[in-house]
């Protein structure tokens, strides 16, 4: 009888230990083995996340072009001029003449013309336009004379360009907002 008592005792000690600690510490364990899974699914997630912001980033920069971004507008002839000649530097377009124009009122929108002169060759002036196009939406391009010989595209050619700048009307004109900066604060 002391035997079985013993060995009573001896389970019962046991299935103590057994629920005072290793049923805690497995408990323990399999909560931190879920943790981890989260863990690493949640830094799954980041890691999928920053990818496609770098990606959006790339397609962001090649949209705007980080130029265009860091360029303010210009607002006044001057700032205009001088952006003008830079785009032309970056073509490769020496421009030897920047004239511009009296402002002519309009009925929705003033006109100030812009004459350009210089020299470069076709693939150069092709990105001159396209650069004054895509920075200068609110530009009319009204003329453009090439001289040159087209045999010889090596050579440099002579250019003039006759531009239109619209702005707005009732004082707004040289100094204030231009006619897509209207269109835009009007948006709804």
């Amino acid at each position: 009888m002391i035997d079985a008592a013993a060995v009573t005792l001896c389970a019962a000690l046991a299935g103590a230990v057994y629920m005072t600690a290793v049923v805690p510490s497995r408990a323990a364990a399999e909560a931190a083995a879920r943790d981890r899974e989260a863990l690493c699914e949640k830094q799954r997630d980041i890691s999928e996340n920053e990818s496609a912001i770098g990606d959006a980033e790339r397609k962001l920069n090649a949209i705007e072009g980080s130029e265009a971004r860091d360029k303010p507008p210009a607002r006044t002839p001057l700032d205009r001029i001088s952006r003008i000649s830079e785009l032309a530097q970056a073509s490769g377009v020496s421009l030897t003449e920047v004239s511009p124009g009296a402002e002519r009122p309009g009925a929705k929108y003033n006109q100030s013309p812009l004459s350009l002169k210089g020299s470069g060759r076709m693939p150069g002036f092709m990105s001159l336009l396209s650069d004054l196009h895509r920075e200068f939406p609110d530009t009319q391009l009204v003329s453009l004379t090439l001289t040159g010989r087209p045999e010889q595209p090596q050579v440099d050619q002579a250019m003039s360009a006759e531009l239109v700048w619209y702005t707005l009307v009732g004082g707004a004109g040289r100094t204030g907002s231009t006619a897509k900066d209207t269109a835009l604060r009007n948006k709804p």
